[in-house]
C-alpha cells in the first residue's frame, strides 16, 4: 500500500497480518479509501492487476496467467511500476516462516490437493517458491519474504512489523491501533509448529534460509 501524504510504502507478504495493517493505515490516513481487490489501483498499490506480470518480461518460458495482486507486490515489482521506493519510508510485515507456510498451505487449499502437509512440503513446496525465484519477483503466496525486505543492491526496508507482535509494532511506528486484526485461529488445527517433523522442518529451513537469516527467526 502506498500512502503519499505520509510518504509511506507498506509491503505485504501474504499471510503476515498485512491486511489488518493496511486497513488500520487506510482508516487513519486515507479516510475515504474504499478497498476493492477486484480493481487495479496503482496509486495506492491495491487490487488485482492483470498487466503487471506481462510488463516484467523476465522469464517468458514460465507461463503464469493469473493476475498480480498489488497489495502483495515486492520491491522488484514496485520498481517495475517506476516507483522509486528509496524515496519513501518503507515498512514490511513479516512472520515466522514455519507458521506462515502452514497458513499459506491451508489458505491456498493445498490440504485438499496433497495427502498431508508433509507430502506438500516434500513434493510440492519447492516448485511454488521456484516460480518467484526464476522471475526474481514475488509471484504467489509462497514467495520468500526477503523479496519484500531487501534488494540486490543492498537496500533494506526502513521498518518491519512482525505478525507475532503486530499491534505493538504498529502502535510504536504510527501511533495507531490495529483494532480489526483478524486473529490466527487455525480453525481447530492446533499449534502450527506441531505439524512439522524433523524432516519437513529442515526442508522448510533450507528453502527459506534467506528469510531466517534476514528476519532473525530461529530454526
Amino acid at each position: 500500500m502506498r500512502i503519499k501524504n505520509k510518504n509511506l510504502l507498506f509491503l505485504h507478504p501474504a499471510k503476515t497480518g498485512g491486511t489488518s495493517v493496511e486497513r488500520a493505515l487506510a482508516r487513519n490516513f486515507l479516510k475515504d479509501y474504499k478497498f476493492d481487490w477486484t480493481k487495479s489501483d496503482r496509486e495506492h498499490l491495491f487490487g488485482m492487476d492483470k498487466l503487471l506480470f506481462r510488463q516484467q518480461k523476465i522469464d517468458p518460458s514460465i507461463e503464469y496467467k493469473s493476475p498480480i495482486y498489488l497489495q502483495h507486490i515486492d520491491l522488484k515489482a514496485i520498481s517495475l511500476l517506476e516507483i522509486d521506493y528509496r524515496r519513501y519510508s518503507t515498512c514490511a510485515s513479516v512472520r515466522n516462516p514455519y507458521t506462515r507456510l502452514c497458513s499459506c498451505f491451508f489458505y491456498n487449499g493445498k490440504d485438499k490437493q496433497f495427502d498431508s502437509f508433509e507430502d506438500f512440503v516434500v513434493n510440492g513446496l519447492e516448485k511454488h517458491i521456484e516460480v518467484s525465484l526464476k522471475n526474481k519477483t514475488a509471484i504467489n503466496h509462497f514467495a520468500p519474504q526477503y523479496m519484500y525486505c531487501e534488494d540486490i543492491n543492498g537496500y533494506n526496508v526502513s521498518n518491519i512489523v512482525r505478525q507475532e507482535n503486530l499491534n505493538a509494532d504498529v502502535k510504536k511506528l504510527w501511533d495507531i491501533d490495529v483494532t480489526d486484526r483478524i486473529a490466527e485461529t487455525s480453525k481447530g488445527r492446533g499449534n502450527y509448529l506441531d505439524m512439522y517433523s524433523a524432516k519437513t522442518k529442515d526442508i522448510v529451513y533450507q528453502l527459506y534460509k534467506e528469510d531466517f537469516r534476514l528476519l532473525g527467526y530461529k530454526k
